[in-house]
């Protein structure tokens, strides 16, 4: 299977909320030498988009953009022991917030 289907592989399985194929897509990507970046870069954040832009359309609702982000980190839990520090370089620094009570997940 080529890299282009092995991405739109980890596209789709966002887009159609399914858990148990995203990790065997994710398996199979890293097994086949897709880059681990190129997985979520280019397969599963273009996933999410499309998730994204089915909320905006009101295709899907709240519940399905829940659901997609928790298909999402199932991919990334799969993809994430494959990435290699080496040769990356401190570009600064992230500060992440959230309102004092607000429990979302999400926003």
């Amino acid at each position: 299977m080529s890299e282009n289907k092995h991405l739109a592989a980890l596209k789709e399985s966002i887009v159609n909320l399914d858990f148990a194929a995203v990790v065997k897509a994710a398996k199979e990507a890293m097994e086949a030498g897709v880059d681990p970046n190129a997985a979520i870069n280019d397969g599963m954040v273009p996933g999410m988009a499309i998730v994204g832009d089915k909320f905006e359309n009101g295709e899907y609702f709240l519940s399905e953009l829940v659901v997609a982000a928790e298909v999402m980190k199932e991919g990334v839990n799969v993809v994430t022991p494959y990435i290699k520090g080496e040769g990356s370089q401190k570009l600064g620094k992230v500060v992440i917030a959230t309102v004092e009570g607000d429990h979302h997940d999400l926003g």
